[in-house]
Parts: structure tokens; C-alpha cells; sequence
């Protein structure tokens, strides 16, 4: 796949940083009209991301933001500060490893504890607050509560990720 140039995207597009809407500024088919937001969510089962389909090839919105503000493709993954993925708007996108991005992701809906990086420890019959970064899984120690392991995995993840570490649920 041949990515688009920051050229060929400021051509065809404007970026409105106060909405973070991408705009046509040439037609490209028939669904892209001048004028009018380009892209769509889409992407998946549970994936609310915008894209943006240019000469046939769909991009995720945010990427191609980040293309036309500051000239190259992202070094990383671009992460969603506030975690709204719909939110396109500059002051809430950042440059992240996948390390960092994940440390921003949201709970997972299927935990047992209702808390991010808590989960149950069978063999001591404790809650056990952990965080992974790099592939590695870091301790924050096991806990009579699921709620007193959730402020220690807070803790060891702000200590791992700094500005990047969210217990969001």
C-alpha cells in the first residue's frame, strides 16, 4: 500500500482543529463532496474510529490529521488523550509506543473485579494489582479489596507510564 503524501492530503482535505473534522476540498468520488466532513466510523465490531477513504485505501482519521499538521506519518501510534476515539481534535491527540497507548486504553468490560489491572488470585484468595508495559507484567501486590488494588495499580501504572497511565473505565 502507497500512503499519501502530506501534500496530497492538504490538497484534498482541511483540517478544522476547534472540531477536529476533516474537510473536502476536492471531489474524489461520488459520496466526496466539497465541503462536506469527510469520513465515517467505522472499522470493527466494537470500533469507533473515523477513516477516511482516499484513492481507494481507508486511513484512520486521526493518522491522517497528524499527517497534515505537522507533515510526516506518526513515529508511533496516535493516542487518544481523553480516550474518545471520535475525538479528533489536535489538543487530544498525542504521539505514543504501543506500550503507552495501552496504558491509556479503557478497562475491558469482561473484569471480574470491575477495576482495570485487577484481577483474582486463586491461591492466596486475594485481589492482585498488576501492569503490563513492554510485554512484561509489573507487580502492585495482592490486596484484600478489589478497590484497594485499583489505587495500587494506579500508583505502579503512574510510575511506569507518568502522563499516559488512566484507570478509566
Amino acid at each position: 500500500m502507497t500512503k499519501i503524501t502530506a501534500e496530497e492530503a492538504r490538497r484534498v482535505l482541511t483540517y478544522v482543529p476547534e472540531t477536529g473534522d476533516l474537510i473536502w476540498k476536492e471531489r474524489l468520488g461520488k459520496k466526496k463532496l466539497v465541503g462536506k466532513i469527510a469520513g465515517a466510523v467505522g472499522g470493527g465490531k466494537n470500533n469507533r474510529r473515523r477513516f477516511v477513504g482516499i484513492h481507494g485505501v481507508r486511513y484512520p482519521e486521526h493518522r491522517i490529521i497528524w499527517l497534515i499538521v505537522y507533515g510526516d506519518w506518526p513515529a508511533h501510534h496516535v493516542d487518544h488523550i481523553n480516550g474518545d476515539s471520535t475525538d479528533n481534535r489536535l489538543c487530544n491527540l498525542r504521539d505514543a509506543t504501543h506500550s503507552q497507548n495501552q496504558a491509556n486504553r479503557k478497562r475491558r468490560r469482561n473484569t471480574a473485579s470491575g477495576h482495570k489491572g485487577v484481577s483474582w488470585h486463586q491461591q492466596t484468595g486475594k485481589w492482585r494489582a498488576s501492569v503490563i508495559k513492554d510485554g512484561k507484567r509489573h507487580s502492585a501486590g495482592l490486596h484484600d479489596t478489589p478497590e484497594l488494588a485499583a489505587k495500587a495499580y494506579l500508583s505502579k501504572a503512574t510510575e511506569l507510564f507518568g502522563k499516559f497511565a488512566t484507570d478509566r473505565i
